[in-house]
C-alpha cells in the first residue's frame, strides 16, 4: 500500500516546540509497516533530517509566504502529488486541503483546531473519510463546525516524549546543576512567541520572586520566533534575568531532564489543542501549575493547581503556593492518573492503521 502524507509539521518539529509530535508518529506508522510506501510532503525544505525508515520518500517543496504561492500549491501542486505517486490512502496532518472524490483520506488533528475554521474545510472536509485528535478539545472544536461529522471523530491518547520518566533524588540533583548550577527552578515549555504567554509568564516570576525571596529560578525551554523577538529582547532588562535560564533547542534527551528534575512544570500556553508538556510532566511525576483553560484541564485534572488566564498575579500566587506547601505539592502528585492504554506513538500508530485498512 502507498499511504501520500501532508507532513509539513515536520519542517518546525521540536520536542520543546511541538512535543516532536510529527516525527514521532510518523516515524512509528511507517517503521510498523516496513512492506508499505510512505510518500511525505513537505511545503518547505526539511533541513532537521531525523532519521526515517527506508520506505519513506520525502517530497519537499519551497512554497514561499506569497499567498498566490500557496494557493498554486493546494489547489494544483497537491492533487498532482497524489495522482503521481498513486496513493492508495492520503492523510493530511493539522490541515485540511482539497481533496477529489476516490482516495480514502483521513484528517489528523494535533495541534491546529484552525484547520477546522477555513474555507477548504467547509468545501472538502467531506470527502475526508474520518479523523483523528489527541484531545477531547480538539473533537469539540471540529464537531462545533461540522456536528455531523461528530461520529467520524476518533479521540487517541498521544505519545510521549521518549525519554520522559521519574527522575530519583541523586539523578534530580545532577540534572538540576546542568541546568541552575543546583538551584531549584520552575520549568516552563514552549516558543517565545505571544500565543504562549511567555511575558505574562515573566511577570509572575518577578511578584514570585519578590513575595518569596528566594534563588529559585525559571527555566524556558523553547526557540526564538520572528513574533517574539521584542519578547527575547525584553529578558536583557529584565529584573530577575539573572534567574531566567533560556535553553533554544533542547533535544529530547535534555528536555526530558528538564521536566523531571523541575519543582513544578508552569504551563501558560493557551492557544493549543493538546497541553503536552502537561502530560509529560505527569509521566515524570512532577506537579503543575497552569492558565485555566479547557485543553489544561483536560490534560492537567485534579493533578494540577490553575489560575485564571492572564490573571498574572493569580499565577504567582499558584507557584508560591506550590513552592511553600510540600502537602499540597504531595498532593497534586498523588492525583496524577494511571497513563492510559496505548498512551504511546507506537500505540497511536497501530490504532490509526487499524481504522485506515478496515
Amino acid at each position: 500500500m502507498r499511504i501520500v502524507i501532508l507532513a509539513s509539521g515536520l519542517v518546525a518539529d521540536s520536542p520543546a516546540d511541538t512535543g516532536h509530535v510529527y516525527w514521532d508518529f510518523l516515524y512509528a506508522l511507517s517503521n510498523q509497516r516496513p512492506d508499505d510506501q510512505f510518500v511525505l510532503v513537505l511545503d518547505k525544505p526539511y533541513h532537521k533530517k531525523f532519521p526515517l525508515p527506508a520506505n519513506v520518500t520525502l517530497v519537499e517543496k519551497n512554497v514561499g509566504t506569497a499567498y498566490i504561492s500557496w494557493w498554486w500549491f493546494r489547489n494544483y501542486t497537491w492533487p498532482s502529488l497524489i495522482k503521481k505517486y498513486q496513493a492508495d490512502q492520503v492523510m493530511v496532518v493539522d490541515d485540511v486541503l482539497p481533496l477529489k472524490a476516490g482516495v480514502p483520506a483521513w484528517l489528523l488533528l494535533f495541534h491546529n483546531k484552525k484547520a477546522v475554521a477555513g474555507g477548504d474545510a467547509k468545501k472538502f472536509l467531506g470527502n475526508y473519510k474520518g479523523i483523528f485528535t489527541v484531545s477531547d478539545y480538539l473533537k469539540q472544536a471540529v464537531v462545533d463546525k461540522f456536528p455531523a461529522f461528530e461520529a467520524g471523530i476518533k479521540v487517541l491518547p498521544p505519545g510521549n516524549l521518549s525519554a520522559i520518566r521519574p527522575v530519583q533524588w541523586e539523578d534530580r540533583e545532577e540534572f538540576k546543576r546542568e541546568f541552575t548550577g543546583g538551584v531549584e527552578y520552575f520549568a516552563a515549555v514552549g516558543t517565545f512567541h505571544p500565543d504562549n504567554n511567555i511575558m505574562p509568564l515573566l511577570k509572575a516570576f518577578s511578584k514570585l520572586k519578590g513575595r518569596l525571596h528566594s534563588n529559585i529560578k525559571l527555566v524556558i525551554a523553547g526557540r526564538a520566533t520572528a513574533a517574539g523577538n521584542a519578547i527575547a529582547e525584553s529578558l536583557a532588562s529584565y529584573r530577575f534575568r539573572d534567574d531566567v535560564v533560556w535553553i533554544k533547542d533542547a533535544n529530547v534527551h535534555q528536555l526530558s531532564r528538564l521536566i523531571a528534575s523541575a519543582y513544578g512544570l508552569v504551563h501558560v500556553a493557551t492557544v493549543e489543542g493538546v497541553a503536552l508538556p502537561i502530560l509529560a510532566a505527569q509521566r515524570a511525576e512532577v506537579p503543575v501549575v497552569a492558565f485555566d483553560t479547557d485543553v489544561a484541564r483536560e490534560a492537567g485534572g485534579d493533578a494540577a493547581l490553575y489560575a485564571e488566564a492572564d490573571d498574572i498575579t493569580g499565577l504567582a500566587e499558584q507557584m508560591g503556593a506550590l513552592y511553600k506547601d510540600e502537602m499540597l505539592r504531595n498532593r497534586l502528585l498523588a492525583n496524577i492518573p494511571p497513563l492510559p492504554e496505548n498512551a504511546s506513538w507506537d500505540g497511536f500508530a497501530a490504532s490509526v492503521w487499524q481504522v485506515i485498512t478496515q
